[in-house]
């Protein structure tokens, strides 16, 4: 229970700080063009700087057997979610088959999972969430890719995984191995920017819900069955690979909630790249967003009644 109160607390501090974001895109704070360097700062700087920093622990043995049976879930996860997207996103089901199959299969793990599993189990969450990032950021850029575009060889998919997220994990691992602690010179600027990530991701997530249509978002009846599959049969599935599977407490919420995250940013952004229909990315993105803020915390309530 305390688990569910923790989570709600948090779902409730982030929420407010999306309310910030729109107000401040509303207010002509922050424009589009300023919204796209600040995730861009995200993605490149300050979730690197929270993974390295949450890699900064005392070595245990649970902790790497932890982080090995989060990465199987992980993964385990992912194929599930891989499999309901084929099975109800058939071939013939329209245009925005990539997007619709995407949008179900890729979270919004790094901006919202993270600040949420870091708010309720802390530095040994985030620790966690790394497996997980690591599994995302290889699938993205190889099947997301795929998805999007047909015929994509080997060497650009490896190409596409030279991120700084995935530096990050495995310079934190490399550096948690050999328990090597960063200086505190170093360290507190580092776990400062990092520290940054809760509140930056709510703030871009709240103007990317300003900027899109949000009226028109809730006009299409394909959204709502998207929102379904993406907040209610991916998290329910996943629940229940999990408690088929009896994993540890503490590594099934880091795998819950990230599956049970909205639909992420990133469908939206491979739209645009890949000149498919980013309007209707954006619409999905809004949806799930705005429902997440509902079925997480009610979804979260019965994972810790079953888990």
């Amino acid at each position: 229970m305390d688990l569910v109160i923790s989570t709600c607390g948090k779902i409730a501090e982030m929420f407010i700080l999306i309310l910030l974001g729109v107000m401040s895109f509303k207010c002509r704070l922050i424009d589009e063009s300023t919204s796209k360097k600040l995730s861009n700062f995200l993605l490149m700087l300050v979730a690197p700087c929270l993974i390295i920093n949450s890699y900064q622990i005392e070595y245990r043995p649970e902790l790497i057997q932890g982080l090995f049976l989060c990465l199987v879930f992980s993964f385990i996860s992912f194929a599930l979610d891989v499999a309901i997207a084929q099975l109800v996103i058939r071939p013939k089901s329209g245009p925005n088959l990539a997007i619709d199959r995407m949008g179900i299969i890729y979270s919004n793990c790094a901006f919202i999972g993270i600040p949420l599993v870091e708010g309720v189990l802390g530095k040994e969450g985030v620790f966690y969430v790394s497996a997980y990032l690591t599994v995302f950021n290889i699938l993205i850029w190889t099947h997301g890719v795929s998805l999007m575009v047909k015929g994509v060889s080997m060497k650009e998919n490896l190409k596409n995984l030279n991120t700084p997220t995935i530096y990050a994990i495995f310079l934190g691992l490399l550096l948690f191995f050999l328990q090597f602690k960063i200086p505190s010179i170093l360290l507190n600027p580092i776990a400062s920017v990092g520290s940054m990530n809760t509140p930056l991701a709510m703030l871009i997530a709240g103007v990317n819900l300003a900027q899109s249509d949000f009226l028109r978002s809730f006009k299409s009846p394909r959204t709502y069955l998207m929102s379904f599959i993406k907040l209610i049969v991916i998290p329910m599935a996943t629940l229940l690979m999990l408690m088929i599977l009896r994993a540890e407490r503490n590594t099934a919420f880091v795998v819950f909630i990230c599956a049970a995250c909205p639909t992420g940013a990133m469908t939206t952004m491979f739209a645009l790249r890949y000149h498919k229909d980013a309007r209707y990315a954006s619409e999905m993105f809004c949806t799930t967003t705005f429902f997440s803020m509902i079925t997480i915390p009610v979804l979260t309530f019965l994972a810790g009644i079953l888990l």
